[in-house]
Formats: C-alpha cells, structure tokens, sequence
C-alpha cells in the first residue's frame, strides 16, 4: 500500500512515466501545491489526496510529465474532489466561486420559471449527488481547464434539460423517422431516401444499441451537446490525439453496424450510398435518436 503522496501519485502512472518522473522531488512538489490549493480555496487540501486527483490526470503520452503535471490545475481539482466527497467547506467556497455562474445560466432563461436558488439546488443534485455505482458527476473534471468554464458548460447543458423536460413529447412520425437521411435534388439520392428510408431507424436504433456505453456517451456530446474533440480530451483528462481516435471509433463502430443491420435487405452499391449519407448527417441522426444525458459507463 502506497504511504508517501509521492507513492500514491506514482502508483497511478505506468513506468515509462515513472521513469521519466525519477530525480523529481514529488513529496515536495505536492506538498507545495497542497499548501497553495488550501491557503486559495480556504480549507485544508491534504497532498495525498491532491496526488490521488491528479495522478489519473497525468497524460500518459506527455514527453515531460513533471510540466504536465504542474500545468494541471491542483486548487480547482481539489475543490471538484472535496465537492464529490461532500465536504461541507468545499461545497460553501464552490457556492462562493461559482454560484454567480450558475445565476447567469438561468437568467437567461426567464420562461423556465426556475429561481436562482432553486437552479443552484438542481446542480448541486446533478453534479454533487452520486447515482448507483457512479462516482459524483463533479469527478468528472479533469483538472485540463478551469472548473469556471466546467461548471458554466454543464450549467448550460442542465437548462437545456430543464427546457426539453417542459416540452410535450412529439411521436416520431415516420417523415420524421426518413429525415435521417437528407433530401436531395440528385435523382439516384432521392431514391435511395424514398426506397430505403423506411428501414433506416430500426437498423439505426439497434446499431447504437450494440455501441458501448462510453461511445454512445461519445456521440452525445460531441453532436448532441457540441463539445469539440479538445473540450472532450479535456474533460476526460486524455490527450487530443487519443480523444480523436475515440471519436473516429465510435463513428466508424456505428456506421458499421448500421451496415451489418441493413446489408441483407439493401444492395451492396445502394447501402454504400445509404452509410456515406448518414455519416454525412451524422449530427442530425444522432440528435434524432439518442436521449439528451449521459449513461452509466459501468
């Protein structure tokens, strides 16, 4: 069992970054940022706890880890992880840093008829109150980015909810259901639409039922909630690179079930076609067919 920070930020590294952290004195380092983090949030930040925040966070492809793991931001990880514990202190002192966030992310919807105060208690529900077998949604930041801009991004999302919840659900209609695939003046893509549409949102449907949860996940934040391939490496606390592949995956996993569901009861010429369109409109199906929040990834 890991006694020191130091052990307990390293045991969540692999050894090529632990190679590349030897010489460093990260006992020092964390205890430094620990003292920082708890003189600028007002309670006290222990350095282990600090080191069991930020050693996931550390990108495992950095060619310097110790710059990367200074550039992470210690305080506001602190605060998430106390706030995902429950600490009373650290709930307060997010009141106080974030609450006016949170009051400008509703005063811009007047017609919810949603107080202040009763938005800052649905937030607090949402990112602070874990669900069955999940950690608190505010475990979630990965300390890549301020939480201000966290907090005002999910802020934004929860008045989306709250606005598609006052809405009376519409059925799918089946024009609604063809619209997965675009009109088009081309003769030969109007009739791949008017013949081959119908069987579309089933195969659709079963196609992302067969994704796993976190490339569902995926899909709904990159084209549901619009966050761009940066904002998603931040958030899930991996590097760029990794988080475009993870995109370019679940795209591709879709298509090809979707290809699977389909193939025998549309020609093969025809169903490159169908694929090609859909992956062209794949903001608009996927926002059709998926339900606006997350799902357990676990």
């Amino acid at each position: 069992m890991p006694s020191s920070a130091a052990e307990i930020l390293l045991a969540a590294l692999s050894d090529p970054v632990r190679a590349r952290l030897s010489g460093v004195d990260l006992d020092a380092l964390l205890e430094e940022r620990a003292a920082a983090a708890s003189n600028a949030l007002g309670f006290p930040v222990a350095a282990a706890e600090l080191a069991e925040a930020l050693g996931p966070r550390v990108d495992p492809e950095a060619a310097d880890p110790r710059a990367d793991l200074v550039a992470l931001s210690a305080e506001d990880l602190a605060l998430a992880g106390a706030c995902a514990r429950g600490d009373d202190a650290a709930l307060r002192t997010f009141d106080r840093r974030h609450g006016e966030d949170l009051d400008v992310a509703i005063a811009k919807s007047p017609g919810l008829r949603v107080s202040k105060e009763e938005f800052r208690q649905l937030f607090r529900e949402r990112m602070f109150v874990a669900e069955a077998g999940a950690a608190p949604r505010i475990a979630g930041y990965a300390g890549r980015g301020t939480l201000r801009a966290w907090v005002r991004v999910a802020a934004a999302r929860l008045v989306i909810d709250l606005s598609r919840a006052k809405r009376q659900p519409e059925p799918a209609s089946d024009e609604a259901l063809a619209s997965l695939l675009p009109p088009s003046d081309d003769p030969e893509l109007a009739y791949l639409r008017d013949a081959y549409a119908a069987l579309l949102p089933k195969a659709f449907e079963d196609a992302l039922g067969r994704l796993a949860p976190r490339q569902r996940n995926l899909l709904r934040q990159r084209y549901l909630h619009g966050l761009s391939g940066d904002k998603l490496a931040q958030m899930y606390g991996v590097h760029r690179g990794t988080m475009f592949g993870w995109l370019e995956d679940a795209r591709k996993a879709l298509l090809g079930h979707v290809r699977t569901a389909m193939h025998a009861r549309v020609p093969a010429q025809a169903l490159d076609s169908i694929v090609a369109l859909l992956g062209s409109r794949l903001d608009l199906s996927v926002g059709r067919m998926l339900v606006f929040d997350l799902e357990p990834e676990r």
